[in-house]
């Protein structure tokens, strides 16, 4: 188990720098940031009364928006509590940085003593990992958040870690390992040689390419001047056929349309469609969609017309070649035409 300060024990041990960081919030409002200094004040205010984990993270919010010495002292006590010893030895030499820019020589020589405390106090608990891994050059071991230096006891906080150390030409290690508050603990490595890799393939014999002639089959002469039959209807009269039936949907579709509206128009202006007592309404749009409506209906039933005419006699006595369908379309109407010969 791993030995924790109480709220208590750290008040009594740092009674006067936690008395600095109490009257730290003044300077903290005369900052650029009001929200920052109402965050740093309701955050002390918690974690005055033992409520950590409603007042540590208003604190974190305050450091975000406005980065000072004071909160990040306090988040160096926040850090403590929750057992991250080296977090909170590492934030309160942070502390120390930030307090360079701390207005007043009398308040940056208080926060100073604070951090140096809390710093003192947390030295002799903090974990250290020292990782080597012998015969293997360029080894990188990682943890704790980052890359770890060989050979070098560095401080973690207390719990399980894995420690990831890998080398080219080796093959990478996983350890997991328990740090202890106050421990040294050494970690040796043994990278095994990674397999050789296979011998590469032989790479297949290229056999060159054979080229053959490709002799186009010889299309028969009609004998009569037309292509050849397939002795059935030619599939664009069942092509026209089918395009006709789809224009005369849209025919019908464009024609009930129009009657909707001229209907809507009827129920609204009157039999003379007259629309003077209703001042709100202007039957223009109206007006217009019913003209456009009627012309698409109109032009498209004559397109469907001709469509159908052209694959009924298609289908009845053959055709050289397949006429042609031009459509039009304007803001009054529109319609298709026939194109071709029988």
């Amino acid at each position: 188990m791993i030995p924790w300060m109480s709220f208590e024990a750290r008040q009594t041990a740092g009674a006067a720098g936690l008395g600095v960081l109490l009257t730290a919030t003044g300077a903290l409002g005369a900052g650029p940031d009001a929200v920052a200094s109402e965050l740093f004040r309701q955050g002390r205010a918690l974690i005055k009364q033992a409520k950590w984990d409603e007042g540590c993270p208003k604190l974190e919010a305050s450091m975000k928006r406005f980065p000072a010495a004071s909160t990040q002292l306090n988040l160096a006590l926040c850090a403590e509590e929750d057992g991250r010893v080296a977090t909170a030895w590492a934030m309160a030499r942070r502390a120390r940085v930030l307090n360079r820019e701390t207005v007043g020589e009398r308040r940056r020589q208080k926060l100073d003593e604070v951090a140096e405390e809390i710093v003192a106090r947390l030295e002799p608990r903090l974990p250290r990992l020292r990782v080597s891994v012998p015969g293997a050059g360029q080894a990188k071991a990682k943890g704790g958040g980052g890359e770890l230096p060989l050979g070098v006891a560095v401080p973690l906080d207390p719990g399980p870690h894995d420690i990831t150390v890998s080398a080219p030409g080796h093959e990478r290690v996983v350890k997991s390992v328990i740090l202890e508050e106050g421990e040294t603990m050494d970690l040796e490595v043994e990278l095994p040689i990674a397999p050789t890799d296979a011998a590469p393939e032989t790479p297949p014999r290229r056999v060159p390419e054979t080229v053959v002639a490709r002799v186009p089959t010889p299309r028969p002469e009609p004998l009569d001047g037309h292509p050849p039959s397939s002795g059935g209807p030619p599939l664009w009269t069942w092509l026209t056929g089918g395009a006709g039936l789809a224009l005369a949907g849209f025919s019908v579709g464009f024609a009930v349309d129009a009657v909707n509206v001229a209907s809507d128009l009827e129920a609204r202006c009157g039999d003379d469609l007259i629309c003077d007592e209703d001042l709100s309404f202007d039957p223009a749009s109206d007006n217009r969609r019913k003209n456009v409506s009627t012309g698409l209906a109109i032009g498209f039933g004559a397109g469907s017309a001709i469509a159908l005419t052209v694959a009924i006699v298609g289908l009845a006595v053959g055709a050289d070649e397949a006429p042609g369908v031009v459509g039009w379309a304007g803001p009054a109407g529109g319609g298709l035409g026939y194109q071709g010969a029988f």
